[in-house]
């Protein structure tokens, strides 16, 4: 029983000797890092460079397009047919060619969302066009062959958009649209081929040529990514469409004579698809 005492009496004074220990003396475990958000605002600039592919959709045009012409007939006399109204078919083509130019934006940032403007110009090499022919008298020495072939040539190009992203820290998803302006070369070359058979004009093939150039204003729209190798440099690649609508286009037809039989107008539609890969450098970086 003494040695039972004694060790209560013991660890009592163990106790009471003991320093008192508080909640805030305990370890709390630290919170956890948890990594900021790459920014993406800011200014920039950058080039671009890639390929693009424009089509060209004429629609059908009807009007003069035979010229008279003096054969023979059947029995050996001479024979005047007077020039006819004609129509030329709805017609489409293609051309595919580079592009370069520069960009430059600015972008804000909420979160994870990116939003901004941007303005780029390029210059292309886009050639393109659409060709039509109509033919009078087929498989005859009195055969007349009609062709009109458009030019569409897209010297620059320049657009203003809006643009709205994703950021996944260093990797930026991204829409874009606005409006687009366009230099374009238009035109169109018509050649008239009378047969052998064709007293006047002069058997043989008479050409004429007409072009104009011409502001043209559409919209664009597409999507890209971008990935921040860097706080300044970042890398992409976009894609875009745009529709620079209908444009007007004249030709002339040679009467074979040195002069002009008549002249017609068609409306042409002009596209264009693009793919750049992009590099811009981003000012004042996070």
């Amino acid at each position: 029983m003494r040695t039972v005492l004694t060790a209560c009496v013991a660890s009592v004074s163990l106790i009471a000797t003991s320093p008192p220990v508080f909640a805030a003396d305990m370890p709390v475990k630290a919170p956890p890092i948890i990594a900021p958000v790459w920014s993406w605002a800011g200014f920039y600039v950058g080039a671009n460079a890639g390929v693009a592919r424009s089509r060209t959709e004429s629609g059908t045009y009807n009007g003069f397009l035979f010229p008279a012409i003096l054969t023979t007939d059947p029995g050996g006399g001479l024979l005047l047919i007077p020039g006819t109204v004609g129509p030329l078919p709805a017609s489409s083509g293609h051309d595919t060619s580079w592009l370069a130019g520069g960009q430059a934006g600015y972008l804000w940032q909420r979160d994870r969302v990116v939003f901004g403007v941007e303005a780029d110009a390029v210059g292309t090499g886009l050639n393109g066009g659409a060709s039509a022919t109509a033919t009078r008298f087929p498989g005859t020495t009195a055969a007349e062959t009609v062709t009109v072939a458009y030019s569409t040539d897209i010297d620059w190009m320049v657009s203003i958009r809006g643009r709205l992203g994703y950021a996944a820290d260093r990797l930026l998803l991204y829409v874009t649209g606005g409006g687009a302006f366009a230099r374009i070369n238009a035109g169109g070359t018509t050649t008239v081929t009378f047969g052998p058979g064709i007293l006047v004009p002069a058997p043989g093939t008479y050409s004429l040529t007409s072009a104009n150039t011409v502001a043209r204003f559409g919209w664009t729209v597409g999507a890209g990514l971008e990935w921040a190798k860097s706080a300044a440099w970042r890398f992409g690649v976009e894609y875009r469409h745009t529709d620079f609508g209908r444009l007007t286009s004249t030709f002339q037809i040679p009467d074979g004579l040195g002069g002009i039989f008549a002249t017609g107008t068609v409306n042409t539609r002009i596209t264009v698809d693009q793919v750049t890969a992009r590099a811009n450098w981003a000012f004042a970086p996070r």
